[in-house]
């Protein structure tokens, strides 16, 4: 619905099925406007939701495991959207695939050695990064990852509790300290992805 009008200066050809009367609202000139030539398809990828195909090009929601594994904030973790989303965009606009933003926030805790031990976000990373890797070896056009964030940060109506962060800021003094995902990572730009499968 968003991406089309932007990517192809159309609705989706089932657009009245969810948005009735919606593309009423817009003219040819309104679409020549709103549709200009691009040179990437950029994302935010965190999660996705499961769907079962019901037959006909039908299809409903389908609930995430119980016991499926989600991130500190509840999102289901699913490294292979990271693979489908790439091959899907590169296949429907033919341009190259950003990742603009992708991260885990974990409970980021100080240990005695004043280290930050964040084991999970770096399995987190891993497992997503593994998956570009995949679409990328296929031959499908990924052009960039950004990992969210940097530094730990305000998260909109979360506020400070979750950590994105590679790099820990304590509030209080604003003191930065690399966090082992940090490190780790710093390994996985400078071999260009080999350090992922150390």
């Amino acid at each position: 619905m968003w991406a089309d009008p932007i990517y192809l200066g159309k609705f989706p050809d089932d657009i009245d099925l969810h948005m009735p009367g919606l593309k009423d609202l817009y003219t040819e000139d309104d679409m020549a406007l709103i549709s200009q030539p691009l040179d990437f398809y950029g994302v935010n990828l965190y999660s996705s939701q499961y769907v079962r195909s019901l037959g006909d090009g039908k299809w409903e929601f389908v609930d995430f495991p119980s016991d499926g594994e989600r991130n500190n904030m509840g999102w289901p973790v699913i490294p292979e959207v990271m693979y489908y989303a790439i091959r899907h965009f590169h296949n429907k606009y033919h341009l190259p695939v950003i990742i603009t933003e992708n991260g885990f926030p974990a409970t980021d805790i100080v240990d005695v050695d004043g280290e930050i031990h964040d084991g999970s976000r770096i399995t987190f990373v891993k497992k997503y990064l593994l998956q570009v890797e995949r679409a990328i070896d296929e031959g499908y056009d990924c052009a960039g990852y950004f990992y969210w964030s940097i530094l730990d940060n305000f998260e909109w109506e979360y506020g400070y509790r979750p950590r994105f962060g590679i790099i820990r800021v304590d509030y209080s003094t604003q003191k930065r300290t690399l966090k082992d995902s940090a490190k780790w990572y710093s390994e996985v730009i400078r071999t260009n992805g080999n350090h992922l499968h150390d």
